[in-house]
């Protein structure tokens, strides 16, 4: 499954370095846009898709929170443009479903739990190091709500129907997990614990 590109809703998917590198897998797929962000991250195919690469490691001390705008906006204006993105780091693991779930926390308005559910419904490997999320809970208690209103006066001209199709996809999410009985979020006893967001 490490070589696969998943779906995760309408124009936006996930996945590791090898998805990456299949020209014909991505077109296949319709990618236009791709989202590299790994250590060494950079352009495969520069003639065929547009791409933007953030290049940092997959550590819990590594601030990726500083590329949630830049990616967020990447994302969404490829898809309100009709377009595909690919979100990728080596794995398709940490890196690139953190920067996917901060996405779909702030062009919907599920919350950091709902949207790493469908991340995980999305794509079974996901999991996040433990400093991703942190940064995200903190994105969540302090400028989520304001980058919301902000994406949506940039990007008025937004005809996708997200709150429906991320709706369906966490409620057939739900009814899988707990059939399966499995936990619906990936949170730790330490992540639980977690109140102040200035102590990140």
């Amino acid at each position: 499954m490490g070589n696969s590109i998943d779906k995760v809703c309408t124009g936006l998917y996930v996945g590791g370095i090898m998805g990456a590198s299949k020209k014909e897998l991505l077109l296949e797929n319709n990618i236009t846009h791709v989202l590299a962000v790994l250590d060494n991250a950079e352009p495969h195919f520069p003639e065929n898709f547009q791409y933007k690469c953030i290049k940092i490691s997959d550590s819990p001390s590594c601030d990726l929170s500083v590329h949630f705008k830049e990616s967020v906006d990447f994302i969404h204006k490829c898809r309100i443009e009709g377009g595909s993105c690919y979100v990728h780091c080596a794995a398709g693991i940490s890196r690139s479903v953190t920067l996917c779930t901060v996405y779909l926390m702030t062009a919907t308005t599920l919350s950091y739990e709902d949207a790493m559910t469908v991340m995980v419904y999305a794509r079974s490997m996901a999991g996040p190091n433990f400093g991703f999320r942190m940064q995200m809970m903190k994105y969540t208690k302090t400028i989520l709500n304001d980058e919301r209103k902000r994406l949506k006066s940039e990007f008025p001209d937004n005809k996708l129907n997200d709150e429906q199709e991320l709706g369906d996809l966490l409620k057939a999410a739900k009814e899988k997990f707990a059939k399966e009985g499995r936990p619906l979020t990936l949170r730790d006893h330490d992540e639980e614990a977690y109140i102040d967001p200035e102590k990140v």
